[in-house]
């Protein structure tokens, strides 16, 4: 009867640190937490739930009669948490993920050769069962964790989930014209065919590698913008981020859009630099200069920024200012050049 009510005085206190453990982890990754599969915030998190779930009725069926304490619970809630993880951001990271839980697995085996070498001649077969249960799950919630921080680390530090590899970005001391003919092989990547068949990293290169291009027709080489993909809000394929110098574009239009649309993009929003570039020298140049005829556009650009309608109330607001009609513009004419090329194989 002891023994009983201490059995359940464990399984009570097990449930309540397994419940606070995961509530903590949750409230931690939620900093850096994408939808799953294109649910909503709701339904995700209700997904999540049932994942710690799950994953905590597993691993107490395994281990039932073992007591268990604080640590175990937090090795639940980390395991879920990293499957979750891995669910959203393995089209992203699944190189690191692969690599990360392969050497895991690795290190699991020899662990597990290691104690039955040990206990080969011990009769208490349940002692080298809970160690290797133990042991294994120790080492796999580490390698969860070790995936959570690299997958959350641009999150937490930047705007976007991933950037474009350095060795993608073009040289800016071309002119436009050779600095095409000379990343021809990139720009043709975007026929469907070929597309289909690049990863989101490959993809992000190739993004980089138009923006660049757009960068040196636009003389706005000197802002080296960076490229990336994040999670935008609804029918938002991108947008710019000028105290960064980062064009985020939508993880959805990336993965799942069509070339011509991100070719749309990529140059919508590298013309939002030249816009801000435009302004910045309005507001240097001596006012008796500002009225000339050229800077009349521009005048409007300066105003709109700084008073920037972002569409979260007054969407025709946003849609018709300059800022959005020229980049709007500018961005339809390079869609076609982009395409034309990617097509033919030379400028049109």
């Amino acid at each position: 009867m002891r023994l009983n009510d201490s059995a359940k005085s464990n399984l009570k206190f097990f449930l309540f640190t397994n419940t606070w453990s995961f509530f903590i982890g949750f409230a931690c990754y939620s900093i850096l937490r994408r939808n799953l599969w294109g649910l909503n915030l709701i339904w995700s998190t209700i997904a999540m739930v049932v994942i710690h779930v799950i994953v905590s009725v597993v691993l107490m069926s395994l281990e039932w009669k073992r007591s268990k304490d604080t640590i175990d619970s937090t090795v639940n809630a980390v395991l879920s948490l990293g499957i979750y993880c891995i669910l959203t951001f393995y089209e992203f990271k699944a190189r690191l993920m692969i690599i990360v839980l392969c050497i895991a697995g690795l290190v699991i085996a020899v662990r597990i050769t290691d104690l039955v070498m040990r206990y080969r001649n011990d009769p208490d077969k349940k002692l080298l069962k809970n160690k290797t249960l133990t042991d294994s799950k120790v080492v796999l919630s580490l390698s969860l964790a070790v995936i959570m921080i690299f997958c959350g680390y641009n999150r937490l530090f930047g705007p976007a989930l991933m950037y474009s590899s350095p060795d993608s970005i073009v040289d800016s001391e071309e002119t436009f014209e050779k600095a095409v003919y000379s990343n021809m092989s990139t720009i043709r990547k975007l026929q469907k065919d070929r597309w289909k068949t690049l990863n989101a990293q490959e993809r992000l290169n190739v993004m980089q590698c138009l923006c660049d291009l757009e960068s040196i027709k636009l003389g706005v080489s000197n802002c080296s913008i960076k490229v990336g993909v994040g999670d935008t809000k609804e029918d938002t394929y991108g947008y710019y981020v000028h105290e960064q110098n980062v064009i985020v574009i939508s993880s959805d239009l990336l993965m799942h859009g069509e070339p011509a649309n991100l070719c749309n993009t990529i140059s919508h929003e590298t013309y939002h630099c030249y816009q801000q570039q435009l302004a910045e020298l309005y507001s240097k140049t001596d006012s008796k200069y500002q009225s000339l005829m050229i800077f009349d556009h521009v005048a409007q650009y300066a105003y709109e920024i700084n008073n920037y309608n972002d569409g979260n109330k007054d969407y025709y607001g946003y849609y018709s200012q300059e800022l959005e009609s020229d980049a709007r513009k500018y961005g339809r004419q390079e869609q076609k050049l982009l395409m034309q090329i990617a097509e033919n194989g030379y400028i049109p």
